[in-house]
């Protein structure tokens, strides 16, 4: 059985890695074309006077798809923030059960963030609810980026649990003060 533990571990760390390098180009992405966009609505207003009256939406869309696609890849990075100042004074098995703990916490809470996503987005699929504009654009897609966001940052956590329980590398500290 033990045997089985490593290439799993591995494969699972592999995916996860993946996913994470996904997100992150698609918020890479995201904010080319949001530049793009807002580069092209300014022209529009300077030099003929009018809109396209849907980039704001569209932006804010990208702007969401951003933070939530860029999870994985940030807390990959250890560029998330975080509070060390007891963790840094602790080490050894002490340090891995809170940092666990922790883990588990923040799994649980993106775990139900997920679970009102997808519920969301059934609901608004099944009503075809689309958003106040003149673009109407059916909201389940820009929930289901976000969603995609929030189980691929699932995926990082669980890698992150696995390597702590296998005492594997651990996320890089890049807090300010470092």
């Amino acid at each position: 059985m033990t045997s089985n533990i490593n290439p799993i571990a591995g494969l699972f760390e592999r995916l996860s890695a993946a996913a994470s390098q996904t997100g992150l180009a698609i918020a890479a992405l995201c904010v080319v074309v949001s530049t793009g966009m807002i580069f092209y609505e300014i022209l529009l207003r300077a030099l003929f006077n009018t809109s396209t009256f849907i980039l704001q939406e569209f932006v804010g869309y990208a702007v969401a798809t951003m933070i939530f696609m860029g999870l994985g890849g940030t807390f990959r990075a250890g560029a998330h923030v975080r509070v060390t100042l007891l963790l840094d004074n602790i080490s050894g098995r002490l340090r891995t059960v809170i940092e666990l703990v922790c883990l588990i916490i923040t799994a649980l809470l993106t775990l139900l963030a997920t679970t009102y996503f997808s519920v969301s987005i059934i609901k608004h699929v099944n009503r075809g609810t689309v958003s106040n504009s003149i673009a109407e654009i059916p909201l389940w897609i820009p929930q289901s980026l976000m969603l995609l966001g929030l189980i691929i940052f699932l995926l990082e956590l669980v890698s992150y649990f696995i390597r702590l329980l296998t005492g594997s590398d651990t996320i890089p500290s890049n807090q300010i003060g470092d």
